[in-house]
């Protein structure tokens, strides 16, 4: 697994058993099992099931394998079809959790809603052999993250929290009933459908822990070379399916389906923000909590025409391209997502949801920009203060330089010192100046020292960042 990039290969961050056979963890370890790994589980872990986790009251091992590739799947369809970060709104509309047996090791488990639907991911039975092959890890919280993964207890039961309720109310019962419905027409729309495989050879594909933190969501993954990658080694087609079979009861004479007739979002398919709406439009379907516009009809026909002359038109557009897909099903197979530039925005709750990232970006972004400014006025500030040390200094040395002790030149006279300091003035043994009056070599040492340290164009360059 380390070698895959699976683990860390930093010293001390995995620590394997000796002989003990109840777990002992030293401070900040956690105790996690082998096929937790294998499912998209990573260290340092995603924000979201480290959420999970502690709203529920849970340890890492009180879920069963199986639900760690649920969870990974689910994080896998927000970000990489919905282009959103995973939302707990939906998460709550779509499962419960439930409490199965007195052993604490696998005791929870997650159950789709009775009117929800979600993708049929084919797990492996589990055996119980999981619950041997265990390990220590480090728990290195990721950055901006004040918290951790619950501590490990032995003996600790699983006791119910409030957030087992799953209840939903307002915006964020809007927003997960929208996104229920995009997820519904991602799995029922005929030959756009994806299906539990897919999500499952999308990450290992693209080598991504998906219950890892990361840098970047996946809707942002840019290749081969992206940081959120765990290895530069792609697979070949053969070996995911190889992988995918491993964690799946896909047999061997079954076809491996590994790649989705909907591209997920990455450096062939960038996010659009319209998506939502755009999948409205093609189902001929309007957006709970918004509407959707038909496009804009041609010149010729009337402005006058009443709405259902406008809903006919939309029908027959949605007849038409159906049979287009069905005169040329092998294209309409591969289709990719549909041209979104003529279909116009609506402001929905999901809406919101999907801009929800692209804002956090902004603002990042926005504080970034004036803690720049900031740092470009402590440089202003001090470079003003440093030109006002040397004016001083060199009004001084002036004032002690001229022969009746009044001011001298002001600070136009500098050159004239340095060039004496430089020994660019004729040899005066006696160390005298022109005048007669004594010289301070040791203050226009000084003096060169400051001007050398503070370049001409500081001041400038300081001044000129902030315009910017």
């Amino acid at each position: 697994m380390q070698e895959e990039g699976l683990l860390s290969l930093r010293p001390g961050h995995v620590r394997f058993p000796s002989e003990e056979v109840t777990a002992r963890p030293m401070h900040r370890e956690r105790v996690v099992h082998y096929y937790f790994i294998t499912r998209g589980l990573a260290f340092p872990v995603h924000h979201f099931l480290c959420s999970l986790l502690l709203a529920y009251g849970l340890q890492l091992h009180n879920l069963s394998p199986n639900y760690y590739l649920h969870i990974a799947c689910f994080v896998m369809l927000c970000e990489c079809f919905l282009g959103i970060n995973p939302h707990v709104g939906l998460w709550k509309r779509m499962f419960t959790i439930q409490h199965q047996g007195k052993d604490a090791i696998g005791c929870v488990d997650f159950q789709t809603q009775a009117d929800a639907k979600f993708f049929n991911l084919r797990e492996r039975e589990s055996s119980s052999r999981w619950k041997s092959r265990w390990f220590y890890v480090m728990d290195v919280p990721s950055g901006g993250r004040g918290f951790s993964l619950p501590e490990f207890s032995a003996t600790a039961s699983v006791k119910k929290t409030t957030a087992w309720s799953h209840k939903l109310g307002g915006t964020e019962g809007e927003e997960a009933e929208t996104l229920l419905a995009q997820v519904l027409s991602l799995m029922e729309t005929p030959q756009l459908k994806v299906t539990g495989i897919h999500l499952i050879a999308a990450f290992i594909r693209r080598r991504i822990q998906p219950l890892q933190a990361r840098a970047h969501p996946m809707w942002a993954y840019q290749g081969v070379r992206h940081p959120t990658r765990i290895s530069t080694v792609e697979f070949r087609s053969i070996e995911v399916c190889q992988r995918v079979r491993r964690l799946t009861d896909l047999g061997e004479s079954e076809p491996c389906e590994i790649d989705p007739p909907v591209a997920p979002y990455g450096p062939d398919m960038p996010r659009e923000k319209s998506r939502l709406v755009a999948l409205a439009f093609l189902l001929d379907t309007t957006v709970p909590g918004g509407s959707v516009e038909g496009k804009k009809a041609p010149e010729t026909q009337t402005t006058s025409q009443d709405s259902k002359g406008s809903d006919q038109l939309t029908k027959e557009k949605a007849a038409h391209t159906e049979g287009a897909s069905a005169a040329n099903p092998s294209k309409a197979s591969r289709r990719s997502r549909p041209d979104e530039s003529s279909i116009p925005q609506a402001t929905t709750p999901a809406s919101r949801v999907l801009d929800a990232s692209a804002e956090v970006q902004f603002n990042e972004r926005s504080r970034s920009f004036n803690e720049a400014l900031e740092n470009v006025e402590v440089i202003n500030t001090e470079a003003k203060g440093k030109l006002r040390q040397v004016t001083k200094i060199l009004t001084t040395v002036i004032r002690r330089m001229s022969p009746d002790g009044e001011k001298g030149q002001s600070s136009h006279s500098v050159p004239a010192a340095e060039a004496a300091s430089r020994n660019d003035a004729p040899a005066n043994p006696s160390g005298k100046g022109q005048a007669g009056t004594t010289l301070f070599p040791e203050q226009l040492r000084e003096v060169e020292a400051r001007l050398a340290k503070l370049k001409p164009d500081t001041l400038g360059d300081a001044q000129s960042s902030k315009s910017s």
